[in-house]
């Protein structure tokens, strides 16, 4: 182990660039030249490992000699406080880590001549090494090719990501002082990854034991390490209520990630902040802030956000201390991001509005409010975001069932099996379509039910029922018989009344149809259909405008050939559905539509609605039933494929 004056005696070598005597070094140490000189033969073997070298010439004095990034190398390691020892440095499990890193994080690979100068140590040793490290990632499910390289077609990026933060804290260890990553990361990697958790921490208030915070700090540190290398996080394989449990985190992953990208110059795929989300959620971050140094108003508008959609889901949710705490962390910079004009995308918005359409649909009417308050616009991916924390609330409070539906691939019969099945279910049940080929893929630990069309070849401890591809309603009443049993173990209460369809059948025969209409641009739509509205005098006369403005926000439009435009309440006299099929498909914002479905609600029936507008939009994000709408001709027949045909 270096002493204290050798440190000093190298720190100072480092900074200078010119020969300089015997006597410069001595006065600033406060020795003799002959201890300088003994200083420097003691230097020799650690300057190697660095591959710097002292030349001394005579009557000129001393020199550092060695590469720019060599010296830095050098630097970083005698001027870091958690500098590990000699002894430790050079240890086999050092070594061994620095080898895996080496396997993972450079696209140029050392030969074993480097590490044997590098370590002193022998090539046989080296060479037990990598077995070592080639069993354990074995044994990991790492594929490895024959002349040791990491099949990443073949193996998970998460798993080899996790394989190594393993190996790291099995033979470095973590959750201490003492623990550094200099060795294995880039110094600038380190220090933002330092400086990023600890400020989260202190802003948060939050205080996780020493082994959490190095465990994050070295899961984030190998993240980085290996997108700089081009390696990239895969396509998610969780269901979307495991999901959405995520995303609550994605502003605080969204901000780790612009803060990589300026100071690291590395940029994220959508799927490396999924998994970004992950390892916050797994080391316990949680979206913080600390209400008291923050806006009144705010906050205030806020606790109005969530008295609101407790009147309309009919639950309390202003008791739920985490809920304020996310939604607000939320809102206040969603605030000042929509007054700067900055827009954000919710790579999950559609499934969201497809999946939890009950729960947007609720949370778009109650953010007039909000914006009033405020002053602001609120978009589209802006309102899924929000849906994401009432939904997780809401969950919290009603013993919600999570279902699989199984089909083979195809996407009409399996909207047709999800239609039906869904209307004739509990609302606190939450279905998701998977294809039978990547059901494998999946985790199963949350899903509580399986419902297949066809027989599944693997077996599964998750309970399964096969159904018809058209379910009869024995079957039918044999899933929500199931789903009572599942709630009945919990001693819980699952209301077993599925939607009911007699208000939006009044409102679908009480509403306008225009088919088959020749339009060729949004505007010419919207202006066209809110000219009708103020007509019968439904709307008040700034309608169009609020309308069009909703639309800039973000367009209304989605995949499925739907467009939805909508608008605050409050300028809704009475309350109105229409829908307008076209000869041919316009674009609606970056989609081309063929229906549009206008919803124009009034405040004072938004609770009476709130479950048609959900059936609404349940029908509506089906491809097959935008296109079956679209064809129909008669009012009744478009009315009939909305509800069903009686039986």
């Amino acid at each position: 182990m270096l002493s204290k004056r050798e440190s000093q005696l190298i720190e100072l070598l480092l900074e200078e660039e010119n020969f300089q005597p015997a006597s410069f070094f001595s006065e600033k140490l406060n020795v003799s030249n002959k201890t300088i000189y003994q200083d420097i033969q003691k230097l020799g073997q650690f300057l190697n490992r660095f591959e710097l070298k002292i030349e001394k010439k005579p009557r000129i004095g001393i020199y550092l000699i060695g590469t720019s990034t060599k010296k830095n190398d050098a630097k970083i390691f005698i001027t870091s406080k958690e500098a590990m020892s000699t002894e430790v440095k050079y240890s086999s499990n050092y070594r061994r880590v620095y080898l895996f890193a080496n396997l993972i994080f450079k696209t140029d690979k050392k030969r074993y001549e480097y590490f044997e100068k590098k370590f002193f140590v022998s090539i046989a040793t080296l060479r037990k090494d990598y077995e070592e490290i080639i069993k354990y990632c074995r044994l990991a499910g790492i594929r490895i090719t024959s002349n040791h390289v990491i099949d990443t077609q073949k193996t998970p990026e998460e798993l080899i990501q996790r394989t190594f933060v393993n190996y790291f804290e099995k033979n470095i260890g973590v959750g201490n002082e003492k623990c550094q990553y200099h060795f294995v990361f880039d110094q600038a990697m380190v220090q933002f990854v330092d400086d990023f958790v600890k400020n989260f921490y202190q802003q948060s208030k939050q205080q996780p034991t020493n082994y959490i915070v190095h465990s994050l700090k070295l899961s984030l540190l190998t993240l980085i390490g290996r997108v700089k290398h081009g390696y990239h996080s895969q396509t998610n394989k969780n269901p979307l209520f495991v999901e959405i449990k995520k995303m609550e985190l994605y502003m605080v992953a969204l901000d780790f990630s612009n803060g990589v990208k300026d100071e690291l110059n590395c940029s994220f795929t959508i799927n490396d902040l999924y998994f970004i989300c992950s390892l916050f959620m797994g080391h316990g971050v949680r979206p913080f802030v600390n209400l008291a140094t923050h806006s009144q108003q705010i906050m205030e508008t806020t606790k109005q956000f969530i008295q609101d959609m407790s009147i309309l889901v009919e639950k309390d949710l202003e008791q739920d201390g985490q809920l304020l705490q996310s939604l607000f962390a939320h809102i206040e910079p969603m605030i000042y991001r929509l007054q700067m004009g900055i827009t954000i995308k919710n790579p999950l918005k559609e499934d969201i509005i497809r999946q939890y359409s009950t729960m947007y649909t609720l949370t778009t009417y109650c953010i007039p409010k909000l914006e009033k308050a405020m002053g602001i616009r609120v978009t589209d991916d802006e309102i899924t975001f929000l849906t994401i924390h009432f939904q997780l609330a809401f969950e919290k409070i009603v013993n919600t069932k999570h279902v699989f539906l199984i089909c083979p691939t195809g996407l009409g019969t399996s909207q047709l099996l999800f239609q039906r099945i869904r209307h004739s279910s509990p609302s606190t049940v939450v279905y998701e379509v998977i294809d039978v080929q990547k059901l494998q893929d999946y985790n199963l630990d949350s899903v509580d039910l399986i419902i297949s069309t066809v027989k599944l070849e693997n077996e599964y401890q998750t309970p399964i029922i096969y159904v018809r591809p058209l379910p009869t309603k024995e079957e039918i009443a044999l899933i929500n018989r199931h789903l009572l049993t599942l709630n009945q173990q919990d001693n819980t209460f699952l209301p077993s009344i599925a939607p009911d369809k007699t208000i939006l059948k009044k409102y679908l025969k009480d509403g306008w149809m225009f088919l088959n209409q020749d339009f060729d641009s949004r505007e010419s739509v919207l202006s066209f259909i809110t000219e009708k509205y103020k007509e019968e005098q439904l709307v008040k006369d700034n309608f169009l405008e609020v309308v069009l403005q909703r639309e800039k926000l973000g367009a209304t439009g989605l995949s499925s050939g739907v467009a939805i435009p909508h608008a605050n309440p409050k300028y809704v006299v009475k309350t109105k559905i229409s829908i307008i099929t076209l000869k041919n498909k316009i674009t609606w914002g970056d989609v081309d539509v063929r229906v549009v479905l206008f919803l124009a609600i009034a405040e004072e029936d938004m609770i009476q609605v709130k479950n048609m507008i959900a059936l609404l939009y349940d029908v509506f994000v089906s491809p097959e039933r935008i296109k079956s709408i679209a064809s129909k001709e008669t009012r009744n027949e478009i009315i009939n494929e909305i509800i069903g045909k009686r039986k």
